[in-house]
C-alpha cells in the first residue's frame, strides 16, 4: 500500500497541506478531485487548502486507496494549541 505524507506548509496563498507520495497516475487523478487541490511546481507535490477538518477529509477520501500519514499535522496542531494557551496567560 502506498503511503501519503500530509504536512502543513506555507505557500503563496497561505497555509496549505502538502500531500507527498511516489508518482502514481491513479492517485494523481484522485487528488485532482480534492477541494482546492493544486500541483506545486516549486514543492513538487500536490497541496490542498488547510482547514479544521483536514484529517477527517483526508481519511474519508483517501484511506480506501492509501495509508495517510498525518502525524505531522497532529504535531503542528498540538504546538499551535500550546502557543494559544501561552498567549492567553500573558
Amino acid at each position: 500500500m502506498i503511503t501519503v505524507i500530509a504536512e502543513r506548509v506555507r505557500h503563496d496563498s497561505g497555509m496549505r497541506v502538502a500531500l507527498k507520495f511516489p508518482f502514481d497516475q491513479e492517485l494523481t487523478d484522485l487528488f485532482r478531485k480534492l477541494p482546492d487541490a493544486r500541483w506545486g511546481q516549486r514543492m513538487q507535490c500536490w497541496h490542498i487548502a488547510d482547514s479544521d477538518d483536514i484529517i477527517p477529509l483526508l481519511l474519508r477520501t483517501l484511506s480506501k486507496y492509501v495509508f495517510v500519514d498525518y502525524a505531522a499535522l497532529r504535531r503542528q496542531d498540538i504546538a499551535g494549541r500550546v502557543r494559544v494557551i501561552r498567549n492567553e496567560r500573558q
